[in-house]
């Protein structure tokens, strides 16, 4: 009989390249239900979809949209188990297949849709300048991507006491582990949180540093900067460039509109078996 735990490692040996903060998920999902497993003296073989649903039960006062989280890690591990030579007799494709992700519901908010976002990005190539062309898509692509407040991406100075504004030091745009650090909302309590940037976000963020690198003569800590290249693109900037975009596109465009959209389009990758393609791609 197969231990969980043991294909537990292999499949995290075999998905070692994928972005440090999915793995970090994986392994404290997996973790839960091989820790749940033990408990129970279940092994590999064990396993059918009614074990899962079992083990989600347990989770009772976590949100609909965590459940959805781990029956869709835990899916995709048995999934892999199933056409890995060393547990394909413990798990068969069709066992995976049968796990159901749970239903949540979606919220009724405001959001772009898919030709939206081509329109708004359409719209950054009508800008005066090529530093600003490529700086609005990247800012476009870190909101659609991460989810972030306006006030994580640009600095607010009504509020100049708090941390605000996406600095330099905390984006990293590493192949296997791109991703930003953002500092939440409070005066000298907002906590930081670590968020993974698509590739898409990646690039996009890679080719306004290098325009940015060979125009701006000083240096500044905050990663997008107004249009005179000098100081940040403060909120108010980004407010009045979002709605220049949208005007450009024919569509109503505003700043919150992008976590709104990050949000659902979440769920609706949550509800999925595998991820999907990101909207603006």
């Amino acid at each position: 009989m197969t231990q969980v735990r043991d294909a537990f490692q292999e499949f995290l040996y075999a998905k070692r390249d994928l972005r440090v903060k999915t793995i970090e998920e994986k392994q404290q999902k997996l973790g839960a239900f091989c820790a749940w497993c033990e408990q129970h003296t279940i092994t590999l073989e064990d396993i059918k979809a009614s074990t899962i649903r079992h083990f989600l039960e347990t989770l009772d006062g976590k949100a609909d949209l965590t459940k959805v989280g781990y029956a869709r890690v835990i899916k995709g591990f048995l999934r892999w188990c199933s056409r890995e030579e060393e547990f394909e007799e413990a798990v068969k494709e069709k066992t995976a297949n049968r796990i159901e992700i749970p239903s949540f519901q979606m919220p009724d908010i405001a959001i772009y849709s898919a030709d939206d976002i081509k329109k708004l990005f359409a719209a950054c190539e009508k800008e005066e300048t090529p530093f600003l062309k490529v700086r609005n898509r990247a800012i476009l692509s870190v909101l659609l991507d991460t989810g972030i407040r306006a006030s994580e991406c640009c600095y607010d100075n009504d509020r100049p006491q708090e941390h605000t504004g996406l600095r330099m030091q905390h984006v990293n745009l590493e192949t296997f582990d791109s991703h930003i650090t953002v500092i939440g909302k409070g005066r000298g309590t907002g906590k930081s949180r670590e968020i993974g940037l698509g590739d898409t976000a990646r690039k996009a963020i890679k080719l306004y540093l290098k325009q940015r690198s060979q125009r701006v003569l000083h240096e500044s800590p905050y990663v997008f900067l107004g249009i005179r290249e000098e100081a940040p693109l403060t909120l108010r900037g980004l407010e009045m460039m979002i709605g220049r975009l949208g005007e450009r596109a024919g569509i109503h465009a505003y700043c919150h509109k992008f976590r709104h959209t990050f949000t659902v389009n979440y769920l609706l990758q949550a509800g999925k078996d595998a991820d999907g393609a990101a909207l603006y791609k």
